[in-house]
């Protein structure tokens, strides 16, 4: 029988940027191959080089059976072509909604343009300059009509709100021992997360959104609360709070004949000039 041999050089196909691209199909079993020109080629004898020519080539490729006898040419066309994707930024990165700030993202002009927010094509952002209005990372796949297909770098932008912060606490006031204070929670964010940050006045700090508290001495404290959705968007509230030295009863006496007045020495515990009530009782 006689051997048919059939020269497949690939679909004809472009390469963008000087980029290499492959042509030809994966050999087969007894038979050999040899592209002319060899330039541009990453290899020459076989059935699916890179190609990087510097401009339009034509490649015409000759399989033939191992034996000899045997041959048949195809070719492909490589198409040469450039795409610039850089990305170009100007604006801030980060920042407060309702602010004079923003985002404006852009590429140079082509034939084709497609923004991207989170790997999620914007409907209807086709346009060279992009303003951002939401948090998310951003990029543009642009293309042109010779074929070329690239992406830009990627630009994460995170835009918040500032949030209005609050909290309660339902007694202010309390003494030592035993002191215990809720502080509960009240902020709000319109776009954004939220980060909290207590600072309690006597150098600890917490950073849940409610938390308990218990001082370790007495005395006046300002509590403040400090909530934040971005780096640069914060607000605060603060409230004062009092903890109050439990009065510790000590006093002593002489002891004295009967119908001798006695001597009684008060000893009570500073209370931080709190007033003081005293009830004696002489048994």
């Amino acid at each position: 029988d006689d051997l048919v041999v059939v020269s497949n050089a690939g679909r004809d196909t472009v390469s963008c940027n000087n980029e290499p691209v492959p042509i030809g199909v994966p050999p087969k079993p007894g038979l050999m191959y040899s592209w002319t020109p060899a330039i541009g080629l990453s290899d020459p004898d076989i059935s699916n080089p890179l190609a990087n020519p510097t401009f339009n080539t034509v490649y015409y490729l000759t399989t033939s059976s191992a034996g000899g006898g045997c041959k048949q040419i195809d070719d492909v066309i490589v198409t040469t072509a450039t795409l610039d994707n850089s990305l170009f930024f100007r604006g801030k990165e980060t920042f407060c909604l309702n602010s004079s700030d923003s985002a404006v993202l852009s590429v140079l002009p082509t034939d084709n343009i497609q923004w991207f927010r989170d790997d999620v094509a914007i409907p209807g952002a086709n346009q060279s300059v992009y303003k951002a209005l939401q948090t998310g990372t951003y990029y543009a796949r642009v293309s042109n009509n010779a074929g070329c297909i690239l992406t830009t770098e990627r630009k994460q932008i995170n835009i918040s709100s500032i949030p209005v912060p609050g909290f309660t606490v339902p007694n202010r006031d309390q003494c030592l021992i035993g002191n215990n204070f809720t502080f509960t929670n009240t902020s709000t964010n319109l776009i954004g997360p939220m980060r909290y940050r207590w600072i309690f006045g006597d150098g600890m700090e917490a950073f849940t959104r409610d938390v308990t508290h218990a001082y370790t001495k007495a005395g006046t404290y300002h509590v403040k609360l400090i909530v934040s959705s971005n780096t640069i968007c914060a607000d605060s509230s603060s409230l004062i709070i009092h903890v109050f030295q439990n009065a510790i009863p000590l006093f002593t006496a002489e002891k004295v004949c009967i119908n001798q007045p006695i001597q009684i020495i008060n000893n009570t515990a500073d209370t931080m000039n709190t007033v003081i009530n005293y009830q004696w009782s002489f048994g």
